[in-house]
């Protein structure tokens, strides 16, 4: 069973990914200028959980990344994406690396995703 949407805590990123954004900031902050370490650190405070955004329909693939820029750009950690039939245009525009910063849960139909957000 997929869980839907946010929040994750950071019990979730430990047991996903071996450790919190916190910790890699902290681990990462002797090789950063100061600016920089509390740069990321105001980033992770002010990260969005209450809003799930959820796209349907888009047949080119450089809207599927410009949504996942603008999604990770303003602070939000997931993004849910109907592919109904997964036929898609492709395109040379890309995530810019977003997509790394996401957690994107695919749904085959709008009724399956809308089950789930309801659970």
């Amino acid at each position: 069973n997929v869980k839907f949407g946010f929040p994750y805590s950071n019990a979730y990123w430990e047991e996903e990914f071996g450790c919190s954004a916190e910790k890699v900031v902290e681990l990462l902050e002797p090789f950063m200028i100061e600016e920089r370490a509390s740069k990321f650190s105001k980033i992770i405070e002010n990260r969005i959980f209450d809003i799930v955004p959820v796209v349907e329909g888009l047949f080119d693939l450089g809207n599927v990344a410009a949504v996942c820029r603008t999604v990770e750009g303003l602070g939000i950690g997931s993004l849910h994406v109907i592919t109904g039939d997964g036929t898609y245009k492709q395109s040379a525009r890309t995530t810019q690396g977003s997509h790394k910063w996401l957690r994107t849960q695919y749904w085959e139909s709008t009724t399956e995703c809308l089950t789930a957000a309801k659970e």
